[in-house]
């Protein structure tokens, strides 16, 4: 079964969004990762929202292009950046992926959710713009992994006070 050709208009709007996607991934790749990290044992649970969708990391791979590009394309006539940053992270080998998703969240997972990928991408590119949203208005990653070392580094003092608490009580 044969599809009919594309108008000339058609065709235009599909070349303008394969530049987007492909400026995609140009700018987010092995060769342009720059890192930052919350430290170690920070608890980066405040982000997660109670319901989130989660799929393998193959669909997440093609998702971006089918539920973010095009529809922001059609509707707007541009791609926003955090939805070039998914899809552009998304391209990147699965293993380092998956090795960043296990250093946020201390976990191994065939299905992460749509939360996780957007911290695993902000984190491995360290964007300028606003990365997360749901509570988190106007919050780039920078500032995100600034309240999680607070919260780690509160929890490590209490700990620490609690350890003198106990071994002066003696």
């Amino acid at each position: 079964m044969h599809s009919a050709p594309l108008s000339a208009a058609q065709q235009a709007r599909a070349d303008k969004v394969q530049k987007y996607i492909a400026n995609a991934e140009r700018l987010y790749r092995l060769e342009t990762v720059r890192p930052l990290w919350p430290m170690e044992g920070a608890d980066l649970s405040f982000l997660l929202p109670v319901h989130d969708r989660a799929y393998s990391w193959a669909t997440w791979q093609l998702y971006f292009i089918d539920c973010a590009i095009w529809p922001e394309f059609n509707e707007t006539g541009t791609v926003q950046p955090l939805s070039m940053l998914l899809h552009g992270s998304m391209q990147l080998p699965k293993t380092y992926l998956k090795a960043a998703h296990n250093r946020l969240f201390g976990e191994k997972t065939e299905c992460p959710t749509l939360t996780a990928i957007t911290t695993v991408a902000a984190a491995l590119f360290n964007p300028e713009f606003q990365t997360h949203g749901q509570g988190f208005k106007y919050s780039n990653w920078d500032s995100i992994v600034r309240r999680a070392n607070l919260l780690r580094e509160n929890e490590l003092k209490g700990q620490r006070e609690m350890e003198e608490l106990i071994k002066n009580w003696g």
